[in-house]
């Protein structure tokens, strides 16, 4: 838990110099969402318990196999079931 702490101080310090030294606009909702990291991983655990990655990536998959742009979901559906399938 002490390594939280460490890592929250020293986010702190990086991004106060990420402010001071960086033009704006490459201040955005990430470099802010880094601020609540250390509390996230102390609430709720590991970022890959609660992570989406996998489901994305699977929905990305799905999309670009869709070839009928008339019944999207209809197809979208039909090469998840078929996926599924063949597992």
């Amino acid at each position: 838990m002490d390594s939280l702490g460490d890592l929250e101080s020293d986010l702190v310090t990086l991004l106060a110099l990420m402010e001071r030294d960086l033009p704006i606009s490459l201040q955005n909702i990430t470099t802010h969402l880094l601020r609540h990291l250390p509390q996230d991983i102390a609430n709720f655990g590991p970022v890959t318990g609660r992570s989406m990655f996998t489901t994305e990536r699977t929905i990305c998959w799905l999309s670009r196999q869709n070839h009928n742009k008339q019944y999207q979901e209809t197809t979208i559906i039909q090469t998840y079931i078929v996926s599924k399938l063949n597992m």
